[in-house]
């Protein structure tokens, strides 16, 4: 279950490092997967995808305070990524971090990227990625 509890621990071995803290205590958090319209795979080139989430903890509780940044890649021909700059769509968002709640939120404009195939990638504390393949037309 996500939240702070007092803990005791006996016998640890020194932490050096907050990098070497991070990777031995971690929230665990079910993602929902990406939710509709992500759901189908083409886009019209120019258009806003509102890209959705949720996560829950280990009691099925939403969990709100969550750090999600979004990243895009060109998909090319022979396999490679292309990093592309992330366009918002309005003013909700800030950067490339996700509007949180009961379900996280990008609002992601297609104006500035070609016909063809991206990688949208979603990475949870600097940790944890979640990746789908889209298709814009």
């Amino acid at each position: 279950m996500a939240g702070t509890y007092p803990t005791q621990i006996t016998n640890a071995k020194l932490v050096t490092s907050l990098q070497e803290a991070a990777s031995q205590l971690q929230a665990v958090y079910a993602f929902s997967g990406f939710l509709p319209p992500l759901d189908k795979a083409t886009f019209s080139r120019g258009s806003t995808i509102p890209v959705k989430f949720a996560l829950t903890d280990g009691s099925g509780r939403a969990v709100t305070t969550a750090v999600a940044q979004l990243t895009v890649s060109q998909l090319r021909p022979d396999g490679t990524l292309v990093s592309v700059d992330v366009i918002l769509s309005g003013g909700t968002n800030q950067a490339n971090l996700f509007r949180s709640g009961a379900v996280y939120v990008y609002n992601l404009s297609t104006m500035n990227l070609a016909a063809g195939n991206y990688v949208l990638r979603i990475l949870l504390y600097n940790v944890t990625n979640y990746v789908i393949k889209i298709a814009l037309q």
